[in-house]
């Protein structure tokens, strides 16, 4: 009877079970102590790049590492206002900052040079689940959604890392470059610090062997501020990138070129890395430079050429939309004009007008500037690229 009535119970207990499953839930641990690499953007704009670099993990807590990036051509200022409102939301609750870099350093301000970076931190309760999704709310700057930390908290391990390091090593990089890159990379992690070694002056000469071969990452290096470039994912020389179609009137100009055009190309190298085709019907001084009008390219936009090489890039009317990589295009204010490049331009008389002349000092610039020339007030047009040729008489006719 006992046997019948133990059966029955244990049926009745299966029958239950398979009408109403319960559902088992995974156990749940904070992340293992350790450094952890992120490098998702947080924000973007002409001035600054911000990104979290790393998350640091303790037992009890959870540093958000940030790094901005002032991308603009003078120095932009920085302060630690208050309130502090730095957030982390996990599974819908939010906590807010226990410590920062500015609630140590409470209503300070100062000045972070052009090109350079600053390195900013915030620490929060750490993570009940180290396999949780979370945002991060970053003052008033902006909030990354969906973060979550690696599996692995090694920092030289990441396999895009190393694919990285074995391209560099292909352009026969010197030792003190990647030296720097892996320095960086134990510093602010992957991508972020990868990138950031990569634009180190000691790598410059690598940088510039990967951009002539048409890698995107090392054009893009090698024209902007490297942070800008955290998108860009392709280290090996794709094929077909070489004969896609660059949409020139989205590229920015800077004193090393525009897109993946860079100054110093020869015609055959700048129509391969555009893949448009740059016109025979050219605007000929008769001097020792031509202007060169793009098939299927943006009107009044001039690509000078001495010797076959490309010297300059000129921008008239009617493209009112090309700009700088800091945001001058033409149409902007003499006063927006030196407000951006504070500190670097010179100004010259010209016919009843104005030259306004960006030069910046850093080696990798090469001595080339941007001439603004400036018309009642505003910009009429503008030339980028080797001092000699963007200052000289050999222009294009307006």
């Amino acid at each position: 009877m006992r046997r019948k009535i133990t059966l029955i119970i244990a049926l009745a207990g299966m029958l239950f079970a398979a009408l109403y499953p319960v559902q088992v839930m995974a156990a749940q641990s904070p992340p293992r102590p350790g450094t952890y690499a992120i490098g998702q953007q947080i924000h973007r704009d002409s001035k600054w790049v911000l990104a979290i670099t790393t998350v640091e993990a303790t037992r009890s807590t959870l540093k958000i590492n940030v790094l901005y990036q002032n991308v603009s051509s003078s120095p932009q200022t920085l302060t630690c206002t208050r309130p502090l409102n730095t957030k982390i939301t996990v599974a819908g609750k939010t906590y807010n900052e226990v410590n920062s870099y500015c609630s140590k350093h409470p209503h300070r301000t100062w000045r972070v040079p052009a090109g350079k970076t600053f390195q900013g931190w915030a620490e929060f309760p750490n993570l009940k689940d180290g396999k949780s999704h979370f945002s991060v709310s970053w003052y008033d700057w902006g909030v990354a959604k969906a973060i979550r930390l690696p599996d692995r908290s090694g920092l030289l391990s990441n396999p895009k890392f190393l694919s990285l390091m074995q391209e560099v090593q292909r352009f026969h990089a010197p030792a003190i470059c990647i030296t720097e890159i892996t320095q960086k990379t134990r510093l602010a992690g992957y991508p972020v610090g990868t990138l950031w070694g990569l634009s180190s002056h000691s790598c410059f000469e690598t940088v510039a062997k990967g951009a002539v071969q048409g890698v995107s990452l090392y054009q893009c290096i090698h024209l902007y501020p490297w942070m800008t470039c955290l998108g860009l994912t392709r280290w090996a020389h794709p094929k077909s990138e070489a004969h896609s179609r660059v949409d020139l009137s989205s590229q920015r100009v800077t004193v090393n070129g525009m897109g993946p055009l860079r100054i110093g190309m020869n015609r055959s190298e700048a129509q391969k890395a555009i893949g448009l085709s740059i016109s025979e019907e050219r605007r000929d001084t008769g001097r020792h430079c031509t202007d060169h009008i793009v098939k299927g390219g943006p009107k009044g936009l001039y690509l000078r050429f001495a010797q076959n090489r490309l010297v300059a890039i000129y921008v008239v009317p009617p493209s009112m939309n090309i700009s700088t990589a800091s945001g001058v295009h033409i149409g902007t204010s003499r006063s927006g004009v030196l407000e951006t490049y504070a500190g670097e331009t010179t100004t010259t008389a010209d016919y009843g007008g104005e030259n306004i002349i960006f030069a910046p000092v850093a080696p990798k610039f090469g001595g080339r500037i941007i001439m603004f020339d400036i018309i009642d007030g505003a910009v009429a047009s503008f030339i980028a690229g080797e001092r000699d040729f963007a200052t000289g008489s050999c222009g294009a006719s307006d």
